[in-house]
């Protein structure tokens, strides 16, 4: 069975908040990059959030629970589509775009290894597993 993601948050607690209404719904769900969040809240923008996922036969379901209770639906907001394959599974992350030496690699390790301009926004494709770059 296929995982989709219906909404990503900074925190996880917030995810949890809305995983415990739909698990009250009987819809199970996973939080995908729980841990690495919570290991360090900053990693939150390098993955892209902590992400609230659910079987695709329980999409329907999951998204009238959201609408009920007021939850915003905001996967891929954006309407970025795969460039290689149109999916429109995709997800928001960050990938490093310089290597740091000497005192760089010093104060980027002083900062818990996110500095925002060390890094540069990307898309995944969860379907056919392509990275690329937003297209301006």
């Amino acid at each position: 069975m296929k995982l989709i993601t219906i909404k990503s948050f900074e925190l996880p607690m917030e995810a949890h908040l809305l995983k415990s209404k739909l698990e009250f719904n009987e819809i199970k769900c996973f939080l995908k990059d729980e841990f690495t969040v919570e290991s360090n809240h900053l990693y939150s923008k390098a993955v892209g959030g902590v992400k609230l996922q659910v079987f695709e036969a329980d999409l329907e379901k999951a998204l009238k629970v959201m609408k009920e209770t007021g939850e915003q639906i905001a996967q891929n907001s954006e309407g970025v589509c795969c460039i290689k394959c149109d999916s429109k599974d995709v997800e928001k992350g960050a990938v490093k775009i310089l290597n740091s030496k000497g005192l760089m690699k010093e104060i980027h390790h002083f900062f818990g290894g996110i500095l925002p301009f060390l890094y540069k926004t990307t898309y995944y494709c969860v379907s056919c597993h392509t990275r690329f770059n937003p297209q301006k």
